[in-house]
């Protein structure tokens, strides 16, 4: 899984979108937020959070899990995020895919039976509202 931690940039997947957010900020949140409905892969999942992260973090509402300098690399793409159109609702719904039943990331964190994650997900959907 190329995990080590369960905050949103925890993981290489979601470091690797980080590097797609900084050429393309709207490309890249808006792309990682359109998951779908049907199975969630792990890459995908990963990259979800992160954008969701993102969205928070540009509105004010970054988590202190996550390392000053990862906030200190979206904060200049932050007025960007904000006017991507219903941006804090299409991060809450990929948050919900990401947690769901088809979600191969929720599986492998199920199977490490490692319940931090999972609050670290909620919490940012929390932070979204």
């Amino acid at each position: 899984m190329g995990s080590w931690a369960p905050d949103a940039f925890g993981n290489d997947d979601a470091m690797d979108w980080l590097s797609e957010f900084e050429a393309d900020p709207e490309g890249a949140v808006t792309s990682a937020l359109d998951i779908g409905d049907g199975q969630v892969e792990a890459d995908a999942g990963a990259a979800a959070i992160a954008a969701a992260e993102a969205v928070a973090t540009a509105f004010g509402r970054s988590s202190p899990e996550v390392d000053e300098e990862i906030i200190a690399r979206i904060l200049p793409h932050a007025e960007a995020v904000r006017e991507i159109p219903d941006v804090r609702d299409s991060a809450i719904t990929a948050l919900e895919e990401v947690l769901g039943e088809n979600s191969e990331l929720a599986e492998l964190w199920n199977e490490a039976d490692d319940p931090a994650w999972a609050a670290a997900v909620a919490d940012l959907s929390d932070r979204l509202e």
